[in-house]
């Protein structure tokens, strides 16, 4: 028998068990699901991770709970989307229905939230000083829309 055989046998199995295995790709970044377009309006800007956070905490004056990631995105000066990642949909789900329940206990603009259908899925519309704003579960993500200038029908095709 070959002397070699052990240590060639032995490369062979490290390649096979240790080299050959293609590693996952990572999952994608919340700040892709942020679509390019809201109508004919462009993303200008994404503000994500900490700094995300930091902005949603100053506008509730209280971080989201639960939130695992943010993305915001900027589109020309009027319109913006927030949206929240949870580990689950179901969690998903449970804060975007607390967030209506918590608007309906402000009051104001924000106590007569509505229900509406965007693209097949239940979502919920506020107007805050006449500026309507859009937000629902999608998965794992609640979605946030300050729509500005933006129609209910350039929303629902910005999230189909």
């Amino acid at each position: 028998m070959n002397k070699r055989f052990p240590i060639i046998f032995f490369l062979a199995l490290i390649f096979i068990t240790g080299c050959g295995k293609a590693e996952s790709p990572p999952p994608p970044a919340l700040s892709d699901s942020l679509p390019p377009n809201i109508g004919s309006v462009e993303l200008t800007e994404t503000i994500t991770g900490e700094a995300a956070a930091e902005m949603s905490t100053r506008l509730h004056q209280r971080r989201l709970r639960n939130a695992k990631e943010m993305a915001i995105g900027s589109y020309g000066t009027d319109i913006s989307v927030w949206l929240s990642e949870y580990a689950t949909a179901k969690e998903a789900r449970s804060e975007t229905d607390r967030m209506v329940k918590a608007m309906q206990r402000i009051g104001g603009d924000f106590g007569s939230v509505r229900v509406i259908k965007l693209a097949g899925r239940t979502a919920y519309v506020v107007a805050p000083g006449g500026q309507t704003q859009y937000f629902w579960s999608r998965g794992k993500i609640l979605v946030y829309v300050i729509a500005g200038g933006a129609t209910e029908q350039e929303v629902e095709a910005a999230f189909p």
